[in-house]
């Protein structure tokens, strides 16, 4: 906080309970979350300490594989939902330490596919990637603006040290990139390596 000696402890504690359901096509996971926030100080005094907040999730997906003679495909369409219970503490209450204290309710709607190409030979090269997706977020009017936006995220390995991966994503309410980003890994060992 600008100009102040403000400090404060903080501990959290976050727990997960999931269970994958297998049905004759596609497999569903719900997800049942909690998170609890306690800051020993806070910007107000007339608040309490504590931060809880709850989310539960739903993944859908499909899983299509072909095989070929070096290679195995595998296709998942998938589409989720993720419903988030408005937080015990507003967002201008405790203190942000980092993203994790930004607590919101929300709705969000996923849906997208991820495909893999796996080498079916004991070479150790990565699986050529893509995911693409579009995010969509109701019932929250700061997010009308820029919402829904479709988001790729593409790796090819070229070789075993060198790997070229694109991530983007598209604001379709405003017809313009919210960021396009090539990438260039390369490794060479477990000690050296370049991103670019």
């Amino acid at each position: 906080i600008l100009g102040s000696n403000f400090s404060s402890w903080r501990l959290s504690s976050a727990h997960k309970i999931y269970r994958s359901l297998a049905f004759p096509i596609g497999i569903l996971t719900p997800t049942l979350s909690g998170t609890a926030i306690y800051y020993s100080r806070l910007l107000s005094q007339n608040t309490g300490h504590w931060q809880l907040s709850g989310a539960l999730s739903l993944d859908y997906r499909l899983s299509l594989q072909k095989e070929y003679r070096y290679t195995r495909h595998i296709v998942e369409p998938f589409c989720s939902l993720l419903k988030t219970t408005r937080p015990l503490l507003s967002p201008d209450e405790p203190h942000i330490f980092s993203i994790k204290d930004a607590f919101h309710s929300i709705n969000l709607f996923q849906i997208g596919i991820e495909s893999r190409v796996l080498n079916k030979h004991s070479a150790p090269i990565p699986p050529s990637y893509l995911k693409l997706w579009t995010t969509c977020i109701f019932n929250e009017p700061y997010a009308k603006e820029t919402f829904p936006k479709t988001a790729c995220w593409f790796s090819l390995p070229l070789t075993l040290q060198n790997t070229l991966s694109i991530d983007a994503e598209w604001i379709w309410k405003k017809s313009r990139w919210d960021h396009l980003n090539i990438i260039w890994d390369w490794i060479l060992n477990d000690n050296i390596g370049l991103t670019l």
